[in-house]
């Protein structure tokens, strides 16, 4: 049997993957999208992946900054999340039934049930 491509799903992807801002985008017929400038909250997205998965930051004289080793890992973990999100979406499963979320429709999870 031939062998297409691979894709290795981690933790931290699906970590990433339900942190994202996900919203409506009404260009054309509309589609849901990320946030291309902001999709995990701040327009720091290397800061944002590396805060999401508790990577410490290291002290500059800037501030506090990532590491070019985490920069690196956090900018190759963005890049994969393409492919992560078409392998969620075509292998995921989310089982029917209500979900509830909180003001910013962030943090879904399952409704209590009813009675």
């Amino acid at each position: 049997m031939a062998r297409g491509k691979q894709f290795t799903m981690t933790e931290d992807m699906l970590l990433l993957l339900r942190a994202a801002y996900v919203s409506w985008n009404d260009l054309e017929s509309g589609a849901p999208t990320i946030d291309p400038k902001r999709p995990f909250g701040t327009q720091d997205v290397l800061g944002d992946i590396a805060r999401l998965l508790g990577w410490p930051f290291v002290e500059t004289r800037r501030g506090f900054d990532l590491s070019p080793q985490q920069e690196a890992k956090a900018s190759e973990l963005h890049t994969a999340m393409a492919l992560a999100l078409q392998v969620f979406l075509h292998c995921g499963t989310v089982p029917v039934g209500e979900y509830m979320a909180g003001p910013y429709d962030q943090d879904w999870c399952p409704a209590p049930k009813r009675g």
